[in-house]
């Protein structure tokens, strides 16, 4: 998929969840796209590791707590 098609399937499912209180579970390594949730529970090993909650954030500061999160994991550095 695209950057563009999926940039408009992450927002509609964002969309989705608010207006109808759909629970969507989504599995992704995409910082950008778990940017798209409220919440991520970070698993290594097996077992749940940590978990953000989006709360009143931006996206962009949500994407950089995910990013942060995954730099300590050992997944994606800056």
């Amino acid at each position: 998929m695209d950057s563009k098609s999926a940039s408009d399937l992450l927002g509609k499912l964002s969309d989705m969840n608010s207006a109808r209180k759909a629970t969507i579970i989504m599995v992704t390594h995409d910082p950008v796209a778990a940017s798209y949730c409220s919440r991520v529970i970070f698993i290594r090993d097996g077992q749940i590791y940590t978990q953000l909650n989006k709360g009143d954030e931006s996206r962009q500061s949500f994407f950089n707590d995910i990013i942060k999160t995954q730099g300590v994991l050992g997944g994606v550095q800056q």
